[in-house]
C-alpha cells in the first residue's frame, strides 16, 4: 500500500516560500521602484526592476520543486515493512521493519492543526533520533489515525479503542464464568 501527502501540504509551502520572499525580495524591490521613480533615479528603479525579475523566477522554481517534492513523498506498508521515500534532487528511503517498530505516534504542530494535516512517526529501538527513523508529513488527521492502526495491527499491538474491546470480552466473560460458579456453588 502506498500513501501520499494531502496536497493541502503543497499549498503550505507554496505559502512559506511567498512569504519568505515577500519579505525579503518582493517588497525590497517595490521599494526601490517606487523610490526610484520619485527620486527619478535610473540606477534604482533597473535594479529594482532586476531584484523583481530575479524574484519572481525565484518564486516560480520555487513553487515547481515544491510540487515535485511534495509528489515525491510517499509511505508504504508491505508485509515486512514500513519505508518513506521523499526528495527531488537527493533521494531518501527511511526503513523499519515491523519487529523492530516500538511505537507509532501521529504529531500535529500548530500549522498542521490549521490546515487539518498530520505527521505519522514510526520509532525503533535501533536509533535515538528524535522525531522517529521514519516519518510522512501532510497526511489528513484521520488517515494518519488510520495507518497508525494498520500499523499496529501488523506489529501485534492493539489500538486503543480495540484494547478496550478486547478487556470489555474478557470481563464479561469473567462475569459469566462467575455466575456459573456461584450457580454450581449453590447446588452443591
Amino acid at each position: 500500500m502506498e500513501i501520499k501527502p494531502h496536497r493541502r501540504l503543497f499549498m503550505f509551502y507554496s505559502t512559506v516560500i511567498f512569504l519568505v520572499l515577500l519579505i525579503f525580495l518582493y517588497i525590497p524591490s517595490i521599494l526601490m521602484l517606487v523610490f526610484g521613480f520619485i527620486q527619478k533615479n535610473k540606477v534604482l528603479l533597473n535594479v529594482g526592476i532586476w531584484i523583481l525579475i530575479f524574484t519572481l523566477i525565484l518564486h516560480v522554481i520555487g513553487v515547481i520543486w515544491a510540487r515535485y517534492y511534495v509528489n515525491s513523498m510517499v509511505l508504504i506498508i508491505d508485509d515486512e515493512k514500513v519505508a518513506s521515500r521523499r526528495g527531488v534532487i537527493f533521494k531518501t528511503e527511511d526503513i523499519a521493519h515491523y519487529d523492530k517498530i516500538q511505537l507509532v505516534s501521529v504529531r500535529r504542530g500548530l500549522i498542521e492543526r490549521m490546515l487539518g494535516l498530520a505527521t505519522l512517526e514510526i520509532n525503533t529501538a535501533a536509533v535515538g533520533l528524535p522525531g522517529g527513523e521514519v516519518k510522512i508529513k501532510g497526511l489528513e488527521l484521520s488517515k494518519a489515525y488510520e495507518i497508525r492502526d494498520i500499523i499496529l495491527e501488523k506489529i501485534g499491538k492493539l489500538s486503543e479503542e480495540k484494547r478496550q474491546d478486547v478487556l470489555l470480552r474478557i470481563y464479561n466473560e469473567l462475569k459469566e464464568i462467575r455466575k456459573l460458579l456461584e450457580e454450581l456453588a449453590s447446588k452443591s
